[in-house]
This record gives structure tokens, C-alpha cells and sequence, in this order.
């Protein structure tokens, strides 16, 4: 985060001009400390935050080829510049989190997000190899499609990524396009 804002700043934005929007989906919204602990201390200090909501102030993109709408937040898709920052992770269905992600279900609707969830199933498949290894599918994958496809209609501008190794230390960084620098 510091990195990110520093070159916002070099690019004259200024702090007041900076809003994080925690991309949580449908998991429980986050206080002060709990922001704090992810953004860094300086960086909730200085910039406005919000938690994103899943129920309200939302835009419509349409929809996604796979016929998900594409409900997100507001805040973030009406942004003069969006960028997301994201862990880049094994997820069992998307087959790693982070880049598209952080829109289904990071800010989307409840209504996208289940439909993401519930209407569309991945193909059934093998979940472990023959000597006991987790598979995760990211190709022909329907439900991460449909993640890209908002990450598409939400037209982040960049997007930075921290991978992380199986202990959930940072290994990495990629960063650019949310689905390119995620593949």
C-alpha cells in the first residue's frame, strides 16, 4: 500500500482524493483496527476508507457471457482511477483469489455474487491428483470467466498482486492488467 500511494502522489493525487474500499463480498465488514492491520496504520490515517456493501450503492454492468448481472459498487466502478490490490493465492473455486476476485466477489452485489456462487458450477472434475495433491482449475473454469468478465465491464485500470507460497508469506509481486498480471 505505501508503494501504490507513493506513486499516486508523484502523480499529484492527493491524500483526501484517495479512497480504499475494502473488498470483502459478503464476509463481515471490517473496523478501523482490522483496516488498519491490512492497509497499514499510515494509510488509514491519511486516506478515507469505507467498507464495500453488498446491498446498496451499487451500478449495473450488464451481464457476463456466462448471464451473471453485474451489480458493483459504485464508489469504486464511478472512480476517475481503479486500482486494486489483491492476494494472488490456491482458492478452490476461482482456482487462486486475488485479480478478478477482487470484483466477484470482492465488490459485488449479493445478487451477482450468488449467482456466481450457486448458479454456476464448475465442471465436475478431479479435486486431488492420484498421490493426494489439491488440483485447482483456471482454465475453462465457468465461475472464474464470469470474474473476469466483470473485471472487464469494471475496467480496472491497473492492478497489483502479492503471491503468496503455501505458508501465506509473500513470494511476489506482479502487477498491470487485472487479468494478465493474475495469469
Amino acid at each position: 500500500v505505501p508503494h501504490v500511494v507513493a506513486e499516486l502522489r508523484a502523480a499529484g493525487i492527493a491524500d483526501d482524493d484517495i479512497l480504499f474500499c475494502g473488498a470483502y463480498g459478503a464476509h463481515y465488514q471490517m473496523n478501523g483496527l482490522e483496516v488498519a492491520k491490512k492497509l497499514g496504520e499510515e494509510a488509514v490515517r491519511r486516506h478515507p476508507w469505507i467498507n464495500h456493501n453488498i446491498w446498496e450503492n451499487l451500478d449495473d454492468l450488464g451481464v457476463t457471457r456466462h448471464k451473471n448481472r453485474i451489480l458493483v459498487n459504485g464508489y469504486y466502478n464511478r472512480a476517475d482511477l481503479k486500482l486494486s490490490i489483491s492476494g494472488l493465492k490456491a482458492h478452490g473455486i476461482p482456482g487462486y483469489g486475488g485479480g478478478p476476485k477482487a470484483i466477484i466477489p470482492g465488490i459485488a452485489g449479493m445478487k451477482t455474487i450468488r449467482y456466481n456462487h450457486e448458479v454456476l458450477r464448475q465442471k465436475p472434475r478431479p479435486r486431488r491428483t492420484d498421490d493426494g495433491k489439491s488440483v485447482f482449475y483456471v482454465w475453462n473454469n465457468e465461475q472464474r470467466e464470469d470474474m473476469i468478465d466483470a473485471a472487464r465491464a469494471v475496467n480496472v485500470h491497473f492492478s497489483v498482486q502479492v503471491v503468496y507460497n503455501h505458508e501465506r508469506r509473500p513470494v511476489h509481486v506482479v502487477a498491470g492488467d487485472i487479468v494478465r498480471a493474475h495469469h
